[in-house]
């Protein structure tokens, strides 16, 4: 039985069936999703090192945070191992709490984010700070996600890293602004 013998109909329902079977396949095979994304701010790298390391300042410039104003936010500790913030906002920014793991100072901040709303689960996001070669007081800060491996999020990774793309470059935007006053 070829195609061109299905009815219009079949032929949707047999496409659908194509979609989901290819999108459980990318979610069991494929790779988590990771996003890293750059920019170089006019500022020394101890500068941008310590205000990043303050996760109050996040509410100057994340692109999350900015998702919803009026979120309840609220912060144990702060610019140290083991800081947590935690967030509780609107349908588009969810719920969950943010704690910093690890710190290389001037160079590096690792975070573990725990969702809870509208989904649970965990992932990874850092901040790398370097200085520009042959550049003083210019320094590129790379921001990197990565999400666990679960489906059905695993199953969207295709169509989520253009969009965490597209929301990472506006947040180093953001944040160069901020910084570079």
């Amino acid at each position: 039985m070829s195609l061109k013998n299905l009815s219009t109909p079949k032929k949707v329902i047999l496409g659908l069936v194509a979609l989901i079977v290819l999108l459980v396949a990318i979610g069991i095979f494929g790779p988590p999703m990771k996003v890293e994304r750059s920019i170089v701010i006019d500022k020394s790298e101890a500068q941008v090192f310590n205000y990043l390391l303050s996760m109050r300042n996040q509410e100057k410039w994340s692109p999350w945070l900015k998702m919803d104003p009026e979120a309840k936010i609220k912060y144990k500790g702060d610019a140290r191992v083991g800081a947590v913030s935690t967030w509780d906002g609107n349908d588009d920014l969810g719920a969950g709490e943010q704690e910093i793991k690890a710190i290389k100072k001037n160079e590096r901040i690792d975070s573990e984010l725990r969702f809870s709303r509208p989904m649970e689960g965990t992932s990874q996001t850092w901040f790398v700070t370097e200085p520009v070669e042959g550049e003083k007081n210019k320094t590129k800060v790379t921001w990197g996600f990565t999400g666990e491996k679960q489906l059905p999020c695993s199953a969207l990774t295709v169509f989520m890293t253009p969009y965490m793309n597209h929301v990472f470059d506006k947040g180093l935007k953001d944040l160069k602004t901020e910084l570079e006053g």
